[in-house]
Parts: structure tokens; C-alpha cells; sequence
């Protein structure tokens, strides 16, 4: 056995290592800053449902703030969206030329047994009931 057969896996697994550990000071430093707790206390989640759409649907989406979509300047805009089996293609109204992003940077999910969805939110009892 070569000595590259066995760096390979445990550089691989270094790594992990590292990514493991990253992960876990983030998600410390997030839980321990005080402004983030306060917001969360001030400001509680909605309540979401499942909408289920198809390939072809034409929807309404909010942006979610992902990596792809703030690089974008895409983050958090109200826009038109056209589902397609592999991806998804924005309004043209969004900006020049054809925009494309992944069903998830488009805020479409997938669930195996159901197929593709987005989340809204719940309507409330009140809203219901029209009150």
C-alpha cells in the first residue's frame, strides 16, 4: 500500500474535520449573540404551509437569502417565477436577460413523495374566519 492511498482518505477526513468544527463555532457564536435573541423574541415565525406547484407553474416567490441570490442582488425581491424539472426561470422583469436559478435559490422545494412545493404562510384563525 502506497503512502498516497492512505493520505487521501485522511486528508479527506481532516477536512471534515475542520468543516465540523467551523459549523459548530457558527452555529455557538449565533446562538450566544444577544441582538439575534432579542429579534427572535421580539419578531416570532410565521406559521408556513406547504403549497404544491408543477413544473411549468408560473408563481409568485419572495427570494430567499441565499448565497446565489445575494451574489445576485435577487434577495428578498417579489417575483414571477416560471418551474422548470431541473431549474427555475425568473421574470424577465427582474433585470436584463434570462435569469435561472436552482429550485432551491428560487424558494422551490422537493419533496420526494409529493413533488415540487413552496411555503406560505398560514392563513390565521381569525383571517379565516374573517374577523
Amino acid at each position: 500500500m502506497s503512502i498516497t492511498a492512505l493520505t487521501g482518505p485522511l486528508d479527506a477526513i481532516a477536512k471534515l474535520g475542520r468543516e465540523y468544527r467551523y459549523a459548530r463555532n457558527w452555529a455557538e457564536t449565533l446562538l450566544g449573540d444577544d441582538e439575534r435573541t432579542a429579534y427572535a423574541d421580539a419578531n416570532p415565525g410565521a406559521v408556513l404551509r406547504r403549497r404544491f406547484v408543477n413544473p411549468g407553474d408560473t408563481i409568485l416567490v419572495v427570494l430567499p437569502h441565499t448565497d446565489a441570490c445575494r451574489k445576485q442582488h435577487l434577495a428578498g425581491r417579489r417575483t414571477r417565477v416560471r418551474i422548470g424539472r431541473a431549474d427555475a426561470e425568473l421574470d424577465l422583469t427582474v433585470g436584463p436577460g434570462q435569469v435561472r436559478l436552482s429550485h432551491a435559490d428560487a424558494g422551490i422545494y422537493h419533496d420526494p413523495a409529493h413533488g415540487f412545493y413552496v411555503l406560505e404562510p398560514a392563513a390565521t384563525e381569525a383571517a379565516a374566519s374573517g374577523d
